[in-house]
């Protein structure tokens, strides 16, 4: 090998080497004194086993914390992550190629104890609308979010969505929506963040508004009497931002921060 000739790092390495900073981040956390950097080294490198060990858990503790959370079901083992009340199950169905038909609200276990999340979803509108929840804290309370869809040769769309309390509804928001795509599935994505949600319809912003009420709470999907729709696939992600990968890979595994631990 020729001196001095620089080895390719291996995507491990890199990953390694992008970890260092944050592991002094989680490990040490900021500083905002000045004093000299002798004097800011983590302490359990001097530190009894136990203050050491106390530490690491702590930094492990952060990771896990951080760390990007990714839920994804394409209903091929069934509704099995799936809960409601009373005979739930039973209206819901299947089409050939194996696309749920909602009936009755089901809420998506995995997501119930989350708050701020993406939520995404890929559904065919056969008739009338299609519903969904969000920030559900059971089936009866829960923010619902419903495209409904008129028909003609020239169908007219609306976002109508109201808050449900103790099962019953309150007063309902109705907005106008431009033309939905005619291909046979629509992506739709809801955006909780605090107070605020957000609604994409093809990756185009359709909506967005304030909740004073806003908290935890899992999402969930309904079809009303006369209603029809073919839902594809289901994905909620939380803190899915590059540090959040990063914490991801790093943590200690734990099957609620597993990055696409949706059913495949």
């Amino acid at each position: 090998m020729a001196a001095g000739r620089a080895l390719p790092l291996s995507p491990h390495a890199l990953w390694l080497l992008a970890a260092l900073p944050l592991a002094g981040f989680l490990f040490i956390g900021p500083s905002t004194d000045r004093a000299p950097r002798a004097a800011q080294l983590p302490s359990a490198v001097t530190a009894a086993p136990g203050e050491a060990s106390g530490a690491w858990q702590k930094f492990q503790a952060g990771l896990a914390d951080r760390a990007a959370i990714t839920l994804r079901d394409d209903f091929r083992a069934g509704l099995r992550d799936w809960t409601g009340s009373g005979d739930w199950s039973t209206s819901w169905s299947f089409d050939r190629g194996g696309l749920a038909r909602p009936g009755k609200l089901a809420l998506y276990k995995p997501s119930m104890s989350m708050s701020d999340y993406s939520f995404e979803f890929s559904v065919h509108i056969e008739r009338g609308g299609f519903g969904w929840a969000c920030r559900a804290q059971d089936d009866r309370n829960y923010q619902a979010m419903k495209l409904q869809v008129e028909a003609g040769d020239s169908p007219n769309a609306a976002l109508v969505r109201y808050r449900v309390e103790n099962g019953k509804p309150a007063q309902r928001t109705r907005t106008p929506l431009p033309l939905l795509s005619r291909r046979s599935m629509l992506d739709v994505r809801l955006d909780a963040r605090g107070a605020d949600l957000s609604l994409y319809l093809d990756g185009r912003l359709v909506e967005h508004w304030s909740d004073v009420e806003d908290g935890h709470g899992g999402v969930g999907f309904f079809a009303d009497p006369g209603e029809r729709a073919r839902l594809a696939w289901v994905t909620v992600t939380h803190q899915y931002d590059l540090l959040g990968r990063l914490c991801a890979l790093l943590a200690p595994a734990r099957p609620e921060n597993a990055i696409e631990s949706g059913r495949q």
